[in-house]
């Protein structure tokens, strides 16, 4: 797999998700991955919940199901809150995979036990039809004879949902819509022959942040 660093075609300025306008050559996913399978679709698959990895199931093929033994919602906060983060970055569609978000200030929500969490963020991002600008990636010696990659920008919502994790119940819900942003990076699998069309405007975690902090510290609704 290889990636490029990008910049909007039309101001020149580098996307950047966080907003700092600094760009990454070579993005790493934030959070730690959970592949979320089926059980249908992998033999001897353990539906156990082990890990706050795990949790992320309940954002994808399980949301809207309660994880009975999660802690009980309740009381003033600061509660705790496992955060879970799907987005695209180009049309090679991940496929609704949720990360587990685990740097500031989410690092200070999660608990060290699946058991110990009282609540579940969701943030799933939306690929839209509508192209918003371009965006240039800087070719890093996978492409021969070819310098820049132009690939026009569309525009993505995210949708937040914040359940009580013990009874699937929604406390707070939100959509976010991001101004149009190069992502800092893509990636593609030049083995396969599998280049992108396109890219899309990713998420700005500070909007996340601000929303799910006030949930954190909110007593219990």
């Amino acid at each position: 797999m290889a990636g490029c660093s990008g910049e909007s075609g039309s101001s020149g300025s580098s996307g950047d998700p966080g907003g700092s306008g600094e760009p990454a050559a070579s993005p790493e996913p934030s959070g730690s991955p959970d592949p979320s399978p089926s059980p249908s679709e992998e033999s001897g698959f353990s539906e156990e919940i082990r890990t706050v990895e795990n949790l992320a199931r309940f954002c994808g093929y399980r949301e809207g199901e309660p994880y009975e033994d999660a802690a009980e919602y309740s009381g003033d906060g600061p509660h705790s809150m496992v955060v879970n983060l799907s987005e695209e970055r180009t049309d090679l569609l991940a496929g609704n995979l949720f990360r587990v978000q685990d740097g500031e200030p989410y690092s200070d929500w999660i608990p060290d036990e699946p058991t110990e969490a009282e609540l579940l963020g969701c943030v799933e991002g939306i690929p839209g039809e509508t192209p918003v600008d371009t965006c240039d990636y800087e070719e890093l010696g996978v492409m021969p004879g070819r310098s820049v990659l132009t690939l026009p920008l569309h525009d993505q919502t995210f949708r937040i949902t914040v359940y009580e994790l013990s009874t699937a119940a929604v406390v707070a819900e939100t959509t976010l819509e991001p101004e149009p942003n190069c992502p800092s990076g893509i990636e593609y699998f030049q083995l396969e022959d599998e280049m992108p069309n396109l890219v899309y405007t990713p998420v700005v975690m500070s909007d996340v942040e601000d929303f799910l902090t006030d949930i954190v510290n909110a007593p219990a609704r």
